[in-house]
């Protein structure tokens, strides 16, 4: 039978032991040692006051994340240089390196993002208006449409690069299209393919719903960091009578899938409409 826990301590068995791996981070458990045990973070703040409790906790939490993260990358990288020394397949051990560098990067950003003073909110839609990237011209991504009648494909907006921080620029995801038509004749109807490609940059569009020079020149700031992956407006689509949010979000992005983190740039509140 488990052994309970008392105190945060606990002389667990293997199947306590696997629990508690679920719920408990770095716990160092043995089945016949004692333990202390440390719970995972949870930060609630119902006031200005305890969010900035919260963002000195998470800078806490996160420091101490990036430290192990750090340290398990050096082993992972020494593992990979002692198997390369020996001539040993080293693939499954470079992989897993790859993926550690990339989340070193991410909680590194995230840990620079607090200590410059900005706060942690919860992940939102938002109308992205700028990235991050270090791309000269943006990627071609070609699109054909060809029918009886002309239609233009849609080419995709930018998608902000993952950099270190400091590194690249910050330029509009929506990018300048061009296009070329061709007529081909048929029997019964002439056929129209239109061939699109992103070509070049367009100037970053700030959004007209939160124009206001406190929140343009905080926005601005905090593009001048070049930390923050990409920056959107909440919420989307914003009506004239919304109190629209500037976010600035740093994301992990992983094959398949993503994970950001939000952060509050500015926010503007018409105080006619309370």
């Amino acid at each position: 039978m488990d052994n309970e826990l008392e105190n945060g301590k606990a002389k667990a068995s293997p199947a306590l032991a696997d629990r508690l791996a679920k719920y408990f981070d770095k716990a160092v458990i043995d089945q016949n040692t004692e333990v202390q045990t440390r719970p995972n973070l949870h930060a609630v703040a119902v006031n200005a006051t305890e969010m900035k409790e919260s963002n000195a906790q998470i800078g806490e939490y996160l420091r101490a994340k990036l430290e192990a993260l750090e340290a398990e990358h050096a082993e992972i990288q020494s593992a990979v240089d002692i198997a390369t020394e020996n001539k040993w397949a080293s693939d499954a051990l470079v992989n897993v390196g790859k993926r550690l560098e990339r989340q070193v990067t991410y909680y590194g950003k995230l840990l620079l993002a607090v200590d410059a003073g900005f706060t942690i909110v919860p992940n939102m839609p938002c109308d992205q208006f700028a990235i991050r990237t270090s791309r000269a011209r943006p990627l071609r991504q070609e699109r054909i449409e060809s029918h009886f009648y002309k239609m233009t494909p849609r080419v995709p907006d930018e998608k902000a690069q993952i950099l270190q921080p400091g590194e690249g620029r910050n330029e509009s995801p929506v990018q300048r299209v061009l296009k070329q038509v061709t007529l081909e004749k048929m029997p019964d109807q002439d056929r129209i393919t239109v061939r699109a490609w992103a070509d070049d940059w367009t100037p970053i569009e700030f959004p007209f719903a939160a124009a206001r020079p406190v929140v343009m020149t905080a926005t601005q700031a905090a593009m001048a960091l070049k930390l923050f992956d990409r920056i959107g407006l909440v919420p989307q689509s914003v009506r004239n009578d919304a109190d629209p949010i500037v976010l600035g979000q740093i994301v992990l992005r992983e094959s398949g899938w993503e994970r950001m983190t939000s952060f509050l740039i500015a926010w503007h509140l018409d105080l006619r409409t309370l």
